[in-house]
């Protein structure tokens, strides 16, 4: 590994931390896509990875007074499923088909975090009346929602295996669910993604696609993902969510766009 990739890594570290601490959210969505302008798309997701997987398991463990364990052992199948797919896929696909596959997964993530954002005040607007509204039967209501958690762990498995970008998925279907508290909301995201991270982390060796030299390189960047979460926990109080959303949603564009060339 060149002194010019360790280094931005290591900014990658920082950010991760940042992002978790600071804002609730992975930042692999935002970090594989400007990392793939650099090397491979299979190389950048494998060695963002290791990093990924401790800042989640961080975040998990900060927040586990608030995980929901019923439902994470309901989607956890479906999720490692969707994991072992994008998995598979990752470690055969060619880089000509991965590299603008990721850069238009870049731009359709950026696009759905705004649509949910923006659904998400809509329905707290309409909060007060909704139950009186809506006259759906409770079984379909809840046969329903059971479809689509399960299409969700399976997305969020496949995406988070083949782009680091499984928490996407994940922040889409829990922002439409008002009965999450901000804590259940990061707790359930958070203990998802690291036991998927674990999972892929075990694909990537098996199929060849992680070594375990650069597994281990996690180890180096420990301090540096802490760092960012400090960081991250002064920078929530200076500045809105809602700005640095738009630079992320910024980062996110402009990154999917250069991908595509």
């Amino acid at each position: 590994m060149g002194v010019g990739l360790a280094g931005i890594l290591i900014l990658f570290a920082v950010l991760s931390g940042l992002a978790k601490v600071g804002f609730g959210f992975g930042a692999g969505m935002i970090l594989n896509p400007i990392l793939t302008l650099f090397v491979s798309s299979a190389t950048a997701t494998t060695l963002l990875a290791p990093i990924l997987w401790f800042s989640n398991f961080t975040g998990a463990r900060v927040h586990r007074a608030s995980i929901q364990w019923g439902l994470i052992a309901r989607m956890l199948p479906m999720a490692l499923t969707g994991t072992l797919f994008g998995s598979i896929i990752l470690a055969y696909v060619d880089d000509h088909i991965l590299k603008p596959a990721i850069g238009i997964s870049a731009i359709m993530m950026g696009v759905m975090l705004i649509a949910s954002r923006k659904r998400k005040d809509r329905a707290k607007n309409r909060e007060a009346t909704a139950d009186l509204a809506d006259n759906s039967p409770l079984q379909e209501k809840s046969t329903k929602k059971t479809v689509l958690y399960q299409l969700g762990a399976l997305a969020s498995g496949f995406v988070g295996a083949a782009a680091n970008s499984g928490g996407l998925p994940l922040i889409v279907l829990f922002l439409h669910d008002s009965s999450f508290s901000k804590k259940q909301f990061t707790a359930n995201i958070a203990m998802l993604l690291a036991v998927m991270d674990s999972i892929k982390i075990v694909s990537y060796l098996v199929l060849g696609t992680l070594s375990i030299q650069n597994l281990l390189l996690v180890l180096l960047f420990i301090p540096f993902i802490y760092a960012g979460g400090f960081a991250g926990k002064w920078l929530n109080e200076k500045i809105s969510e809602t700005s640095f959303l738009i630079v992320v949603h910024s980062i996110i564009f402009i990154t999917g766009i250069l991908l595509l060339y």
